[in-house]
């Protein structure tokens, strides 16, 4: 699932990848030798909450019915790995197959607007808190703040989720979001491979060439190959 405030989404497995995010992203799954699937969902201000959320759900039983796979990762990016959080609550909720990892790039567009980082992070280029708040806007209300689909962090639990890669980036308006996200999941008996990136911001994986950004794509590429290597 891709992010860009909701406007666009994604999964990901050894034979399946529901993916919501782009170029770099789908190169980093490529390199992982797996197969992608990206979830081109409806977006807002046209389609608000809870329509983004539950073409990703669909995506995700589609894909359960439909595609042959060993194991599944989902994942996504920024406001994609929000939704990444929600398919999964979903899932959890029907008793749905379970995908084995999860994958959230700079989660926590519905996080906590009250963070150090949020209240820092006012115009940093690519994405900032001006921006998020917008955003939030155009997706939804008031009351849909208190829902945990749309807010995924206000679930009551964790317990169930697959082991998850969390990687934030240091000057984000959504840093300490994730960083509440992977205690939450800790505390939840969640394992958590947290990645706090340094020196960097929203996005700042589109400088592909950077040697920095190749080391940590590398790690994002390690952690799938060992859910997809993972023995039954």
């Amino acid at each position: 699932m891709s992010g860009s405030g909701v406007r666009r989404g994604i999964l990901f497995p050894d034979h399946p990848v529901i993916s919501m995010s782009w170029t770099p992203i789908l190169r980093c799954l490529l390199r992982a030798n797996c197969m992608v699937l990206f979830v081109d969902y409806r977006l807002a201000p046209d389609y608000k909450f809870p329509v983004p959320v539950k073409d990703c759900f669909r995506a995700y039983s589609w894909a359960l019915k439909n595609l042959s796979f060993r194991r599944l990762v989902i994942g996504g990016d920024s406001a994609g790995a929000d939704l990444a959080m929600s398919v999964m609550l979903l899932a959890k909720r029907k008793r749905m197959r379970m995908p084995d990892g999860q994958m959230l790039i700079y989660p926590g567009c519905a996080g906590d607007p009250t963070t150090e980082s949020m209240c820092r992070y006012k115009d940093t280029p690519l994405w900032n808190s001006v921006l998020n708040r917008k955003a939030l806007a155009l997706y939804g209300n008031e009351k849909d703040y208190q829902n945990p689909l749309f807010r995924p962090v206000l679930a009551d639990s964790f317990s169930g989720f697959p082991k998850a890669y969390i990687e934030t980036a240091e000057f984000d308006c959504l840093h300490d979001a994730g960083v509440q996200i992977a205690e939450r999941y800790s505390r939840d008996g969640v394992p958590v491979i947290p990645n706090d990136t340094k020196r960097t911001m929203h996005g700042y994986d589109i400088a592909e060439k950077s040697p920095y950004v190749q080391k940590q794509v590398d790690k994002r590429i390690r952690f799938l190959r060992g859910i997809f290597l993972e023995e039954d």
